[in-house]
């Protein structure tokens, strides 16, 4: 029996050796960890689109309180609604 290294992870999709601290396999692109369990378990990873959607909210947001402030102060309570 052949000893390997503890530095080295097999990708569960495709086979291929990769360093252990790697999150997606080098050969096949996809994520080397595999969850057993209910979906709900899953961690949330966010992209950059929601954060740029949020940056432009807020950019809107302060620009509409800069030029209306009375107008800026309904938009604020609109979005909070």
């Amino acid at each position: 029996m052949e000893r390997r290294s503890r530095e080295v992870v097999n990708c569960p999709h495709c086979g291929s050796e990769n360093p252990w601290a790697g999150e997606t396999c080098l050969a096949c692109s996809k994520g080397l960890t595999v969850y057993i369990g209910p979906a709900s378990a899953l961690p949330r990873k966010f992209g950059l689109g929601p954060l740029m959607v949020l940056v432009a909210v807020i950019a809107v947001g302060l620009g509409t309180v800069r030029l209306e402030p009375f107008l800026g102060a309904i938009m604020l309570i609109v979005m909070i609604a």
